[in-house]
């Protein structure tokens, strides 16, 4: 199994759990708590032999810009780059295409490189990756895009939490507010 990347969702707003679309929200103080669980989850697991990431990037939006301001200070980072194309699903403005196509414009480059990021983004990249099948290219997994909620019920990575990206799947690391992490732990080098 090789580490593509880790990928980070934002901590809870005051509009979580509806979806907060392009909306320029902060973070509340229990959506700091879990993204600095999330931090923490991380940095312990880098320093018991986990792979760091190279670099962090996130969405353009205040939700990721702030988890990765948190996220940056406790592994002693860079400040993550914000990529416009990160930001999450918005019914308003696109359709279910354009964000797959714009989710694949992003996520393509980031997850084909030999440098890993961490990627701080929302629950529709989340959902993405999810119906994505790997290996790269990215495409949805025999799914219609009629099919797929970018925003519906997606619970496997909470407010906070941190997966790994693998060549062969996606692996939750950690679920903050669970105590443990999500999933048995896996060797991300």
């Amino acid at each position: 199994m090789k580490l593509l990347a880790y990928l980070m969702r934002h901590g809870e707003t005051a509009l979580s759990p509806t979806p907060e679309k392009w909306l320029q929200i902060g973070l509340t103080d229990a959506g700091r708590a879990s993204v600095q669980s999330g931090a923490d989850y991380l940095k312990n697991a880098i320093e018991e032999g986990h792979r760091a990431p190279d670099y962090l990037v996130s969405s353009d939006l205040a939700r990721t810009r702030e988890t990765a301001a948190i996220t940056a200070r406790t592994l002693g980072t860079a400040p993550a780059t914000p990529i416009w194309e990160l930001r999450a699903y918005n019914e308003d403005d696109e359709t279910l295409n354009q964000y797959a196509n714009r989710c694949q414009l992003a996520l393509e480059p980031l997850l084909s490189g030999t440098r890993v990021p961490l990627i701080v983004a929302h629950r529709s990249t989340v959902s993405y990756l999810e119906k994505t099948a790997g290996p790269l290219p990215l495409r949805l997994g025999g799914k219609s895009l009629e099919e797929w909620e970018p925003d519906g019920g997606n619970e496997r990575l909470r407010n906070g939490g941190v997966m790994a990206i693998m060549d062969s799947g996606l692996v939750v690391m950690h679920r903050p507010g669970s105590g443990h992490a999500a999933e048995p732990p896996i060797a991300v080098v």
